[in-house]
C-alpha cells in the first residue's frame, strides 16, 4: 500500500516537531543543570575560604621580593656586558612580578579557584558518613606547565627585540638563564597552589557547609516546553 505524499510530508513534520520537543526538554535540563552549579558557587560560602586564599598571597609576595633580591645580585655579579646584565635583571624580575599577579588573581576570584581545584567526595557505605578532599582539577597541570614554557620562549623573544639581536644569537648566549629560570617558575606555581589546595582542606567550616549543600541540595523544578 502507497502512502501520498502529502501523508509522508505529515508524518515527516510530526517527527520533526517530537524530535523538538525532545532536544526542548534536553536543554532545559542542561540549563537546569547550568544554574544549579551556578548556585551551588554562590552557596559555596567563598568567604568561609577567603581568609586562607589570602595567606599564600602574603607569603608568596615576600617569597616573590626576595627572589627578585637574590636574583639581581646573582645577575649583576656574573663577568657578562653591563647591558646583558641590565637586559636580563629587568626581564627576570618583571617575570617574578607577572608570575605573582597571575597567582593572585587566581586566589582572590571564585570562578578561577573552581578550575584549578576539585571537591572529591568519599562516602562510606558501611556508615553512610562522607569526607570531603580537596583536590587539583586537571586544568592545573596544564596551566602551570603551558604558561612557564610561555613565558621561556616570551623571555627569549623580547631579550632579542630589547638587544637588537637575532632571535637565535641571543638563545644562543642567555637560553641557560631562562632555562633555569623556567624551573623556577614551575616550582613557583606548584608550590603556590598546593599550598592553597593544603589551607582550603584544613578548613573544617568550609567542608561542613559544602557537605551540608550536597546533603540538601536546592530543588528545582525544569518546565518543559510543549
Amino acid at each position: 500500500m502507497r502512502i501520498p505524499k502529502y501523508t509522508k510530508k505529515f508524518l515527516l513534520i510530526l517527527k520533526k516537531k517530537k524530535k523538538k520537543k525532545k532536544f526542548s526538554n534536553f536543554f532545559a535540563r542542561i540549563d537546569n543543570l547550568f544554574w544549579t552549579i551556578i548556585i551551588e558557587g554562590e552557596n559555596m560560602e567563598f568567604k568561609l575560604i577567603k581568609s586562607d586564599l589570602k595567606k599564600p598571597i602574603l607569603w608568596f609576595g615576600s617569597i616573590t621580593l626576595s627572589l627578585i633580591v637574590i636574583s639581581s645580585i646573582v645577575l649583576l655579579s656574573i663577568p657578562l656586558e653591563t647591558k646583558t646584565k641590565i637586559t636580563l635583571v629587568c626581564q627576570i624580575n618583571l617575570n617574578f612580578v607577572l608570575f605573582y599577579l597571575v597567582c593572585l588573581t587566581t586566589n582572590l576570584n571564585k570562578t578561577s579557584v573552581s578550575l584549578f581545584y576539585n571537591m572529591e567526595v568519599i562516602t562510606n557505605t558501611e556508615t553512610n558518613e562522607k569526607q570531603l578532599n580537596v583536590i587539583k582539577g586537571r586544568f592545573f597541570y596544564y596551566f602551570i606547565l603551558i604558561f612557564s614554557i610561555g613565558a621561556f620562549f616570551i623571555e627569549l623573544t623580547s631579550g632579542s627585540l630589547i638587544s637588537k639581536v637575532s632571535w637565535a644569537e641571543n638563545a644562543k648566549s642567555n637560553w641557560w638563564v631562562f632555562f633555569i629560570l623556567m624551573f623556577i617558575n614551575l616550582i613557583y606555581l606548584y608550590l603556590f597552589f598546593e599550598i592553597s589546595r593544603y589551607l582550603m582542606s584544613q578548613n573544617e567550616e568550609f567542608k561542613k557547609s559544602y557537605l551540608n549543600f550536597i546533603n540538601n541540595p536546592p530543588k528545582k523544578e525544569v518546565k518543559s516546553q510543549d
